[in-house]
């Protein structure tokens, strides 16, 4: 039985491995501290060794390495997202609507129902299978944020590395600039991978978060939603 659990624990660590929001965090993590060994002891991740930590660090520099980091995630990338906020008020209606999901043609718009009509409907018929939709939906929802979240720390974690490669050239943002500079034909794949991850971030940590309207609508053709007050909890549960 202890080795059943260990295994599924196992399991579920490597299904959370494959997650990006996990590589997303991971990556934020190396830049911020690269970033502070620079700010603080002007020595950049790469070399940073065991004896510069046991000479230039105690337990005391570690935990207040996680403190910004916690500051940095609960404090410095909100403000960033409250700007880009106000940024997102500034910006004309059209470009905003471009961005913005569109309606696919031939569809009735009475076809998609709202989370909120699933929700009074769980509520109200006590129906199970509403509800376990409901927190499917939900924890989807949770997890989207989440990612987009992790998207524009990264690249505020990128920015603020960048800064440091100002004042000491071996940071870890050097190592894009190789890729970049080698015209080599591994080199180039990688240059277009970290090209396609940096437009992934932008786009999901400020394109998407900040620049499109929210739709939480759900396509259900014939849902039972249309009148919440008569609709009956098995009709749901037939479909």
């Amino acid at each position: 039985m202890a080795w059943n659990e260990s295994v599924e624990k196992i399991n579920n660590q490597l299904e959370k491995v494959r997650e990006f929001r996990y590589f997303l965090l991971l990556a934020c993590l190396l830049f911020f501290l690269d970033s502070c060994l620079i700010f603080f002891y002007g020595t950049p991740l790469i070399s940073f060794d065991h004896k510069d930590f046991l000479e230039k660090s105690n337990l005391g520099d570690v935990l207040i390495f996680f403190s910004l980091f916690a500051l940095f995630l609960s404090f410095i990338v909100p403000v960033v997202s409250f700007l880009l906020f106000f940024l997102y008020l500034a910006t004309p209606y059209g470009v905003i609507k471009f961005f913005s999901p569109k309606d696919p043609e031939k569809i009735d718009p009475k076809d998609f129902f709202c989370i909120s009509q699933l929700k009074y409907y769980s509520v109200r018929h006590g129906c199970t299978v509403a509800q376990n939709y409901l927190q499917k939906f939900e924890e989807e929802e949770r997890q989207e944020k989440q990612l987009e979240f992790l998207s524009l720390a990264f690249l505020v974690s990128t920015l603020l590395n960048i800064y440091a490669y100002l004042k000491n050239s071996d940071a870890l943002f050097s190592n894009f600039l190789k890729i970049f500079n080698d015209d080599s034909f591994v080199n180039s794949i990688l240059a277009l991978i970290l090209l396609l991850l940096l437009c992934s971030c932008f786009y999901l940590g400020v394109i998407k978060s900040h620049f499109t309207s929210k739709d939480d609508r759900i396509y259900f053709p014939n849902h039972p939603f249309k009148n919440t007050e008569k609709a009956s909890s098995s009709s749901i549960t037939e479909r």
